[in-house]
């Protein structure tokens, strides 16, 4: 018996044997034997959790960063966001959005709500000075077609460059939905 909580993502099932004890030749010992098999099921108990490359959690930590250059083609992929969920079936499915302070700042970009990847919807070449640098929360939510879900945002400064561009970092904000 046990006085812990079950957690589909540590052990999925349990088989168990249990033996009826009753009088002598009430029920035979063959049939007093049965395998009983308990399957956990999973519930949404984990939320997204980003994915950084190696080589950014080693020179710059867990950081998002995303640069796009002034003469950018509209459609021009920016940076590709990656989380997992280590839930199960619906709950392990993962979509994204953006959402911003500034709604002005989000007509430039969209994101893929399946791929993760931000890229540009307007030109860059006319933005004016006071949206730089642009800061996107990207939203990262797991069961996105049903009615509950947890939720991860990251927040990514985008810079326009015209001959070269300087990183800038971001913040990592946790939330629950």
């Amino acid at each position: 018996m046990t006085r812990t909580s079950l957690d589909h993502e540590k052990v999925p099932g349990y088989e168990i044997q249990v033996q009826l004890i009753t009088l002598p030749g009430v029920i035979s010992k063959k049939n007093s034997l049965a395998r009983i098999k308990i399957r956990v099921v999973d519930e949404n108990d984990n939320r997204p959790e980003f994915l950084f490359p190696d080589s950014q959690k080693i020179a710059r930590g867990k950081k998002f960063y995303g640069a796009i250059a002034e003469d950018a083609q509209i459609s021009t992929s920016v940076v590709q966001l990656r989380a997992e969920d280590k839930d199960s079936g619906s709950f392990h499915e993962i979509s994204y959005s953006i959402e911003s302070q500034n709604d002005l700042t989000r007509s430039y970009f969209t994101i893929d709500s399946k791929s993760g990847i931000v890229s540009n919807t307007k030109g860059m070449d006319d933005v004016s000075q006071a949206l730089l640098p642009f800061r996107l929360n990207v939203i990262a939510k797991d069961n996105p077609q049903g009615p509950q879900g947890t939720s991860q945002t990251t927040q990514i400064p985008l810079i326009v460059c015209q001959l070269f561009c300087i990183l800038v970092h971001h913040s990592y904000i946790a939330e629950h939905v």
